[in-house]
């Protein structure tokens, strides 16, 4: 009567963490920055991966955006790409045919430019559509054919994978032999490369193995082993609960299997998926079926058989039939029950699920022996026997199994044990020896000890000189953007000297003339005085222009002449200069000038922000950024530096109150993310158009 929940295998999971929205937002700057159409493509695809599993229409937005511009410059790679992420999408939403036609596609198109490693992904997608919709011989064919070209291709984690795909696909078909050595030997990967989630997932399925055999505590052990590797991942968390209900649903106790798959159902309610999982409910009906509680037990099958048939899964459809017989067989509504029963058997018998067939046929047998069918009866007897006969077969190979793997875990164990015997006899030898080194090693470490002692106050005598070097660089630097400020003042000086001479100061004297004339000829020209004051008042009214002129010219202010990149520029260049540590500068979308009080408070940020690295960080490389986006200025500072606590460091000078206060003084963020010996990045976000 149980069906196990099948397993849904991944390739990453992604979180939207701090860090995986700060390459969300480089992605983003890479494409609305980029000159390079194949990087803005690529950009498309690598989004279109980060959102998949957790906003899946998102992703397909990004892919659809890579598919069209990767066809309209004819660039192959991006637009196959960009079917790859489109196809992974299809699957996330339980659009299996959909799917099934991309990486169909997808296939095609790797044959056509022969690439192993695209050759073997399509075809593990598309064994794993077949294996999602319980098609699970097309699952194993295509599974096969993706782990041959990845052994080509030599990749080890993909082979992994698909290791563990087909284990899982060959337990449904109940080729457990089969099934077993694919397992172990992704296990084996997983383990090799201390890769956990590989781990985990042969962990689930080596459970499942153990269910089929009926050891159902070594089953719950390797579940067990499972949920500790999988604990933050709640969406595999959920294949693990299934299972371990189901385990303790078989051992008899159902208080355990319901408390597991509540907390299924839990976690589907939080990821809101609980719509999309038919096994849960079909598990839960068999917890109330034994319980009699009978119309609760409909009402979880009724969900899973609503599901199972949205999404095509034959096996779980056929079980529920036949769970759904066994109610209406309960409640002495045989006819009924018979319908379902034959429901059941059809798909199942198509499936050779052999199994839920001789469950099935055992039912039928019943309900036509209550309705007094005789000749149906002995026919479903006779069906009954040979299906029997072959079960037989299969407990007798399953047990042989069970015994040659038991076997070899007892080989291994005993390996083991002389291990450890070898071990500790060796590490008894190497006592006696290490005892002997230790005091050669201890006289030649209180020798290296002074010697390093010496070596490490002529490094702080050096790590001294370069501070000071450093201070010395920047405080010239500094004077050197003075002495160009006071240059350019003075030169602003002699020009705006040199308008009143030669434009105010001649108009001025032309005005005066005009008057003179006016006041000598007064009686004489008095009809055409008023023509000489007209001319007189249009000489004034160009002087007071003149004037505004200047005026406006002065307020245009130093930094006018030379601007905040300018100075960025050449602050890099000044701390090259001493070839001791890289600065990388990157300006985007700055295209007009700030105020000019912005641009100081800006620049003095950086001197600090850098004074800062130089002094306490001991970097070899630093990170400028400077862009304008949405009317705000966003400033990135990184380095590779020694790293430090942030809230110690506030209250110990270095700098970062002067720069919270100038940030704050342009209505600012200030965040800074470090750690021990992982650098710093400082983010800090400027509005620039809240007076306009």
């Amino acid at each position: 009567m149980m069906k196990h929940f099948f397993l849904v295998f991944f390739l990453y999971f992604i979180t939207a963490t701090s860090q995986n929205q700060h390459v969300i937002d480089s992605l983003e700057i890479i494409i609305n920055t980029s000159s390079d159409n194949k990087v803005i493509v690529d950009s498309y695809n690598e989004l279109a991966w980060l959102f998949t599993d957790f906003d899946p229409k998102k992703a397909f937005n990004y892919a659809k955006k890579a598919e069209l511009f990767s066809d309209s410059i004819s660039y192959e790679n991006g637009y196959i790409d960009s079917q790859v992420r489109i196809g992974d999408v299809y699957i996330e939403q339980y659009k299996y045919e959909e799917a099934e036609q991309i990486f169909l596609e997808v296939l095609k198109l790797e044959i056509k430019r022969d690439y192993n490693y695209g050759i073997g992904r399509a075809y593990n997608q598309l064994s794993l559509i077949y294996r999602d919709i319980e098609d699970f011989v097309r699952s194993s064919s295509f599974g096969e054919k993706a782990l041959a070209y990845f052994k080509r291709d030599n990749n080890e984690y993909a082979i992994g994978i698909a290791f563990n795909n087909l284990g899982y696909s060959y337990l449904k078909q109940d080729k457990l032999d089969k099934a077993l050595t694919f397992l172990l030997e992704g296990l084996a990967i997983g383990k090799k490369n201390g890769n956990q989630s590989m781990i985990a997932d042969s962990f689930l399925n080596l459970g499942l193995l153990y269910n089929e055999l009926n050891d159902y505590d070594r089953a719950l052990d390797y579940f067990r082993k499972g949920e500790k590797i999988a604990k933050n991942n709640q969406l595999i968390l959920i294949n693990f609960y299934n299972n371990i209900g189901v385990a303790y649903f078989e051992k008899g106790n159902d208080s355990l299997a319901l408390i597991n798959y509540n907390l299924v159902l839990d976690l589907h309610k939080e990821y809101k998926t609980d719509g999309s999982d038919s096994e849960i409910y079909n598990n839960l009906g068999n917890v109330y079926y034994i319980r009699n509680n009978l119309d609760k037990a409909l009402e979880n099958y009724t969900k899973s058989l609503n599901i199972s048939k949205k999404n095509g899964l034959k096996n779980t459809k056929a079980e529920v039939y036949n769970n759904l017989g066994n109610i209406f067989f309960k409640k002495d509504q045989k006819q009924k029950a018979l319908e379902y029963y034959l429901k059941a058997e059809d798909i199942a018998i198509k499936t050779e699920n052999d199994n839920l067939s001789l469950q099935i046929l055992e039912n039928i047998k019943n309900v036509h022996q209550d309705l007094g069918n005789t000749s149906k009866s002995n026919e479903y007897i006779n069906r009954l026997l040979e299906f029997k006969t072959k079960s037989a077969k299969r407990l007798k190979k399953l047990l042989q199994i069970r015994t040659n793997f038991d076997a070899a875990q007892k080989r291994i164990d005993l390996l083991k044990k002389d291990k450890e015997i070898i071990s500790v006899e060796n590490e008894r030898k190497q006592t006696y020896i290490y005892s002997l080194v230790a005091i050669s090693l201890l006289l030649l470490l209180l020798f290296f000890a002074s010697k390093k002692a010496s070596k490490e106050k002529q490094r702080a005598q050096a790590s001294e000189i370069r501070r000071q070097e450093i201070e010395k660089s920047l405080k010239n630097q500094e004077l050197k953007s003075i002495n160009t400020m006071l240059e350019g003042q003075e030169k602003e000086r002699q020009r705006i000297a040199k308008d009143l001479h030669d434009s105010i100061g001649n108009t001025l004297s032309m005005v005066k003339l005009h008057f003179e004339t006016v006041e000598e000829n007064i009686e004489k020209f008095k009809n055409s005085a008023n023509e000489e004051y007209k001319k007189a008042i249009e000489l004034l009214d160009k002087a007071c222009n003149d004037v505004r002129k200047i005026s406006r010219e002065m307020d245009s202010g130093v930094l006018g002449n030379f601007g905040l990149i300018a100075a960025l520029e050449d602050l890099k260049e000044i701390l090259e200069s001493s070839n001791k540590i890289k600065v990388e500068l990157n300006i985007y979308g700055l295209v007009e000038r700030l105020d000019n009080n912005i641009e100081i408070t800006i620049y003095r940020i950086f001197q600090e922000l850098i004074s800062n690295i130089l002094k306490y960080a001991n970097a070899k490389n630093i990170i400028l950024q400077l862009l304008e986006r949405d009317d705000k200025l966003l400033i990135y500072v990184e380095d590779d530096g020694i790293g430090f606590n942030f809230e110690e460091s506030r209250g110990k000078g270095m700098g970062l109150k002067n720069i919270e206060a100038r940030v704050e003084s342009l209505n600012g963020t200030f965040q800074v993310d470090s750690e021990s010996n992982n650098g710093a990045f400082v983010s800090i976000e400027i509005p620039i158009k809240e007076e306009i």
